[in-house]
């Protein structure tokens, strides 16, 4: 049957059916809209929402993955932290895992390149052609475009460093190729 109710307030609904509800008024706030609960909403199956979502508090997802179907991204917090415990707590152990982003890019296949920390050797990686192995990457050394650079060590190179300006505290290096 039907239940109707103007401008009033139900202590208890239930419905073995669908509920619909056909008043219009959009919500600004938690205590405004057509529908307004001043407890909590419990939802047994999947939520879907038609218009725009705002939440007032903390937003916390327990799943095991998180796809964001968005164009562009926008986070005022000008820090992200990535590996850390559930609800943020420290880590009490090294689970293995490299931190870092996980690029997607296309060169005649679908590839992906990899940014971060290396768990194994605590070193920042730039890798393409990356393999994912339950977190842990492997991949090409990427090359590297930027403009100056500073470093308070030693650098370390497998290859042979190449231009006509090197410098080290204020002194031109000699770049002479090993013999």
């Amino acid at each position: 049957g039907t239940t109707t109710s103007s401008a009033g307030a139900f202590t208890t609904l239930s419905s073995s059916g669908s509920t619909n509800f056909t008043n219009s008024t959009q919500s600004t706030s938690s205590s405004t809209g057509a529908v307004v609960v001043t407890g909590g909403v419990g939802i047994g199956a999947n939520l879907y929402v038609g218009g725009n979502t705002k939440i007032a508090g903390n937003l916390e997802v327990d799943g095991t993955l998180t796809y964001l179907n968005t164009t562009n991204s926008y986070i005022e917090d000008p820090v992200i932290e990535l590996g850390a415990g559930a609800n943020g707590a420290s880590l009490v152990a090294n689970d293995g895992f490299n931190r870092g982003l996980k690029l997607r890019y296309y060169d005649t296949t679908d590839k992906y390149g990899f940014v971060g920390l290396q768990n194994n050797y605590t070193t920042f990686t730039f890798l393409t052609g990356a393999t994912d192995t339950a977190n842990t990457f492997t991949g090409t050394a990427a090359n590297l475009y930027f403009g100056n650079a500073s470093a308070t060590g030693n650098i370390a190179t497998g290859g042979i460093l190449t231009d006509n300006y090197y410098y080290a505290n204020g002194q031109p290096l000699d770049m002479q190729q090993p013999a």
